[in-house]
């Protein structure tokens, strides 16, 4: 009888062994499968190419107001003609009949995105410092500009803009690339989205 029992205790313990053994590794196979659900599940907002249209450095008698120099470029988003003010003076001449800049309904539906700074004075200006593409992820806006730096012997130096109407849109921040590297991030919660202010 005890040896009966014995046996039956120990096919008892063996069994529940195996099972849980067969759990435990039931549990390591699905492991990676329940990861590979959620990695394909993930949804990444979808890189949206944004037209624009180019703003001449003759379109507009107006330069950017000076900063200071130890910032190489002055640049941001203009959503409003208070913020066109900010960063533009009028530029005064004889037999000047361009307008001062953009008319206020112009910000209704666009707004003006900009990249200054002062280089040497060259013969087309908007070659020499031009805006290549505008991307949107999401709420994120990014501008990727190019500064060809192609003046050798050029005597005086001048301020140059590249700049562009986009779609006015709610984003939350805009990133400025000169090529592939960061020049700077700003965000749309701030005042002003222009850097430096002053």
């Amino acid at each position: 009888m005890n040896g009966s029992h014995g046996f039956g205790a120990s096919s008892r313990f063996i069994k529940a062994s195996i099972v849980s053994m067969l759990c435990a590794g039931l549990v390591a196979f699905c492991e990676p499968a329940m990861v590979f659900s959620q990695d394909s599940t993930a949804v990444q907002s979808p890189e949206e190419t944004i037209r624009f249209r180019v703003i001449s450095n003759n379109d507009y008698s107006s330069f950017a107001v000076n900063w200071g120099p130890e910032h190489r470029y002055r640049l941001g988003v203009l959503r409003t003609l208070g913020d066109y003010e900010k960063v533009y003076n009028a530029a005064a001449f004889a037999g000047n009949k361009k307008p001062y800049g953009p008319a206020a309904d112009q910000f209704k539906k666009e707004m003006m995105v900009f990249v200054s700074r002062v280089i040497p004075a060259v013969d087309d200006v908007d070659k020499e410092l031009r805006l290549e593409k505008v991307v949107a992820t999401g709420t994120t806006l990014d501008v990727y500009f190019q500064y060809r730096g192609s003046a050798k012997n050029s005597t005086y130096q001048i301020k140059a803009t590249a700049a562009a109407w986009i779609p006015k849109k709610d984003y939350t921040r805009i990133r400025f690339y000169e090529g592939k590297k960061l020049e700077k991030e700003l965000k749309f919660s701030d005042e002003t989205v222009i850097f430096p202010e002053e």
